[in-house]
């Protein structure tokens, strides 16, 4: 459980290791859940559960599909939902690392993404956080050896943070994609076709394109004819 005692890098922790059972639980659902999309009929299609582990942690965890041709490219996301010296904030963990969402990143999401203001509560704070993730299930970072601070991107836009410790960082806030500068769209343009390529990937071979395996792409895989295939 997190409390109020415990230093940021404590919580870090805590997220990161809670993630493994859920990852676990998950593990033994899949199959079940395979069995669950292969049923659906009707999309969109938005599947969500909230668990609770053995450390007495929240875990919100989403599938959303646009279509019958998403459901075997997008993954669910997990995410740890807590209170934390009166903030309500959201956990998370990619690769190796943990990442706290603070309240400040929410605020910065409701009024770039959704101009939504801070003082407007027609939506709750969980809410937005749950919305984000939902249609942000693909949040990338870069390598931290390379960067001073965090840097990442998401279908939405841009993220910014500070790292902490060995453990992970916090993201602080948030850019949409119409507030990019042009270096900025550049970079953004050219992990989104990653993306394409990495769906395309999955949904051809059936598992994750792993960095190693970067290198043994096809060149058909980046043109956009093959995107089209992927896209419509």
């Amino acid at each position: 459980m997190i409390l109020d005692t415990m230093t940021t890098e404590e919580v870090l922790r805590e997220i990161k290791s809670d993630s493994r059972e859920v990852k676990a639980r998950w593990r033994k659902f899949s199959t079940k859940f395979r069995k669950l999309i292969l049923k659906r009929q009707s999309f969109p299609w938005l599947w969500e559960t909230t668990i609770k582990t053995k450390k007495y942690n929240e875990w919100y965890i989403s599938f959303y599909a646009e279509s019958k041709k998403e459901v075997g490219i997008i993954n669910a996301t997990f995410n740890m939902i807590f209170k934390y010296k009166g903030q309500l904030l959201t956990g998370t963990v990619k690769g190796d690392e943990a990442f706290i969402f603070s309240g400040h990143f929410f605020d910065r999401y409701k009024e770039r993404f959704f101009k939504i203001h801070k003082e407007n509560r027609l939506i709750t704070d969980k809410d937005i956080m749950k919305v984000f993730f939902i249609f942000n299930s693909n949040c990338w970072f870069c390598d931290k050896e390379k960067e001073d601070n965090i840097r990442g991107f998401c279908y939405d836009g841009i993220l910014l943070g500070d790292w902490f410790g060995g453990e992970g960082g916090i993201v602080k806030t948030f850019i949409s994609r119409q507030e990019m500068k042009i270096n900025q769209f550049a970079e953004y343009f050219e992990i989104f076709k990653m993306w394409i390529i990495e769906d395309m990937f999955k949904a051809r071979k059936g598992f994750e394109l792993e960095k190693e395996l970067i290198k043994y792409i096809p060149d058909t895989y980046f043109k956009h004819e093959e995107w089209d295939k992927c896209l419509v």
